[in-house]
């Protein structure tokens, strides 16, 4: 149902458009343009069939770069990382780095790490800890630990061993601990 206008309304609707002025449009084409124009022969109606396949699969492996590009590579298969997201693994080993300095929380990774793929233990967990949060919230640090261990796991020491990693689920630590997926030995 199309509603008619009141009259106060179509009165204010004119005073507003006749105040309206158009584009101007450049009626003179471009002279470049005209060097651009196709001027279709035998030649090309043939050779177009050909190109819109190519054009079509240029266009379908570009579509797959990007979708590609955008993905970022964790080493962890989707329906790995969908139980992990909910919680429903199994746990082969914990290491807790809590109280540990650097170093010696990166000696403790190391070995824990080896051992785990040597015992072809497939997902382990890596407790750092959130950070330090002052009650006067003046001084919000992100843990040290939690900001290093992925630095860690990409290093070449851990390259043969570690496939991906990522937080873990809340119930085992949330954003102060990390699910680590062990390569196959």
């Amino acid at each position: 149902m199309v509603k008619k206008l009141k009259e106060e309304d179509l009165n204010l609707w004119k005073e507003i458009t006749s105040s309206i002025q158009p584009l101007k449009v450049n009626k003179k084409p471009h002279e470049d343009s005209k060097k651009d124009l196709f001027q279709p022969n035998e030649k090309n109606i043939l050779s177009s069939h050909n190109s819109n396949k190519n054009l079509k699969k240029i266009t379908e492996h570009s579509n797959q770069l990007k979708v590609k590009q955008n993905i970022q590579y964790t080493g962890i298969d989707r329906r790995t990382n969908q139980r992990m997201t909910r919680g429903n693994v199994e746990i082969g080993a914990t290491l807790d780095l809590h109280g540990f300095n650097q170093i010696e929380a990166y000696d403790l990774l190391y070995n824990f790490i080896v051992k785990s793929y040597q015992d072809h233990l497939k997902l382990v967990l890596v407790v750092t800890g959130k950070g330090r949060i002052d009650n006067n919230k003046e001084f919000n640090a992100v843990g040290v630990l939690k900001t290093k261990l992925p630095i860690w796991l990409k290093e070449q020491n851990f390259f043969n061993m570690v496939n991906g990693f990522r937080f873990s689920h809340q119930k085992h630590g949330g954003s102060g601990a990390y699910y680590v997926l062990l390569k196959s030995k």
